[in-house]
């Protein structure tokens, strides 16, 4: 069953008169919702799909752990094709952020030395199966909400519509310790820098009469980076306000002004 854009799970099933074997096989409406442990893991265990039968992994991220079977398919993104990608099949998740958050899956876009299982990423997929250009990817976020894009990626490319300038200014071309996260939305800043940092923005204490309050969108990072250095987590809240290109070739990240 190949997912369209646009189109529910539901819809696809019932157009191909599948809905109904659909549902009496698995037990579940493709059309609803329900919480990890409400419901099993929907695949057919045959050997060209699964692999390592039984076997289950363990996702750590900072709102609970995540664990997965490992499979693999056919993967399409418009044009692209990409051949036997692994992916995690969840089989127990928490429920914050995933029950709750409007997404139905994570697209890891890292490098593969952090990637579950010693899997290939998605990306390393499709440099090596020549279906990029170049190894690089990028991301727009739109600041204005009503945006009728709602956002951009690009895979293997930039699009300069949405950058401003053209001249590189080398503020950290000795290399920073800092992560760069689209699945971040908050700015995180060293400990030792917040204070700073929030004087610099103006920042002030909230004074609302009515009991309410306005929370900032950037928190403090206690971790330290693997070589003891002060680490930046950079969030949606960084990221809306600058056009971000990842560049595999030479592991670094280039930004502009956002347009």
């Amino acid at each position: 069953i190949i997912l369209k854009k646009g189109k529910s799970l539901r819809e696809i099933l019932k157009e191909k008169g599948m809905l109904e074997e659909f549902m009496k096989k698995y037990h579940v409406d493709p059309g609803l919702k329900y919480r990890p442990n409400e419901f099993h893991v929907v695949y057919e265990s045959i050997t060209s799909y699964m692999s390592n039968e039984g076997q289950s992994y363990t996702l750590y991220y900072g709102s609970g752990d995540l664990t997965v079977r490992v499979g693999y398919d056919t993967v399409w993104i418009q044009n692209i094709v990409i051949k036997n990608q692994e992916f995690g099949l969840s089989e127990d998740e928490p429920d914050n952020p995933f029950y709750y958050a409007y997404f139905d899956g994570i697209l890891g876009m890292a490098f593969p030395p952090i990637a579950f299982w010693g899997s290939h990423t998605i990306m390393q997929q499709m440099v090596n199966q020549g279906q990029l250009s170049e190894p690089i990817f990028s991301f727009y976020f739109p600041r204005e909400p009503t945006y009728q894009y709602g956002g951009e990626l690009i895979l293997g490319g930039d699009d300069n519509r949405f950058a401003i300038g053209n001249q590189a200014t080398g503020w950290c071309s000795g290399g920073c310790q800092g992560i760069v996260d689209t699945g971040t939305f908050l700015l995180a800043v060293p400990q030792q820098y917040i204070g700073t940092f929030l004087n610099t923005l103006g920042a002030t204490e909230s004074n609302y009469e009515d009991g309410g309050s306005c929370v900032v969108a950037i928190e403090t990072t206690y971790v330290p980076s693997r070589n003891g250095q002060p680490l930046w987590i950079l969030g949606d809240v960084f990221l809306k306000e600058y056009y971000s290109v990842f560049d595999l070739a030479n592991n670094r990240v280039g930004f502009a002004k956002s347009a």
